[in-house]
């Protein structure tokens, strides 16, 4: 049997969180941004790991921001430094240069490298889906094993997403389409999938409990669609 750490759990709360979540349409062009000139290297460093996590890119040696971050998360993770009192955390606003802002994005996030990653991810599991959708049924062994797939390969673009506004994405941007059929194959093999779950695996006390309410939220619910 195997359990979490508390940062462990921490960690696996936050990814759960965006891998899961809806992406982001509306914006009101508020940034939050951090300030590091009054760390030293080592501590800007460890500020620029941590805050990825949740999205933040460099828009400057000294200033890291994201357009829309989770500020509850962002609290969490900067009381867990000790130098906490050092990051200057404050919020402004995009007055104009809006193409000037989309270019500094697309270079600042590497934004090209994950939307090709995207590509990737719809070429590999677009056939899935649509096999899926000429059979209408799976096995709840195969749905485990897709699922399982779906969400490692999902999962390895997705963490690496800062999840920027429509605003400031590229043209053609493939990451609407990765999601989009994610949510409809895990929507579709989710219950069989715990099926084989339910047969192959228990906790130390005994059978699975059933899936908690935060599960039948993910992807905005979790309707049937085949």
């Amino acid at each position: 049997y195997y359990s979490l750490t508390e940062e462990g759990r921490r960690r696996f709360e936050q990814a759960t969180t965006k891998i899961y979540g809806e992406p982001m349409s509306d914006w009101d062009g508020q940034w939050c941004l951090l300030l590091l000139s009054t760390l030293d290297a080592d501590q800007r460093e460890l500020v620029r790991r941590e805050t990825r996590w949740l999205g933040f890119g460099a828009l400057s040696a000294n200033v890291l921001a994201h357009p829309a971050p989770d500020l509850a998360e962002l609290d969490s993770t900067l009381r867990g430094l000790a130098f906490r009192d050092d990051v200057i955390a404050m919020s402004g606003e995009t007055l104009r240069g809006e193409s000037a802002l989309r270019r500094l994005a697309r270079d600042g996030w590497n934004l090209d490298d994950i939307d090709a990653r995207y590509g990737e991810f719809v070429a590999l599991f677009r056939p899935v889906m649509a096999a899926l959708q000429r059979s209408g049924e799976i096995a709840p062994k195969t749905a485990f094993l897709v699922r399982t797939l779906l969400i490692q390969e999902y999962r390895k673009v997705m963490l690496r997403d800062p999840l920027l506004p429509q605003a400031l994405l590229p043209a053609g941007w493939r990451g609407a389409a990765a999601y989009q059929l994610c949510r409809n194959l895990y929507r579709a093999i989710h219950e069989p999938a715990d099926q084989y779950l339910d047969v192959a695996m228990q906790t130390a006390d005994g059978p699975l409990p059933p899936p908690a309410r935060e599960f039948m939220r993910r992807f905005g619910g979790l309707a049937q669609v085949v």
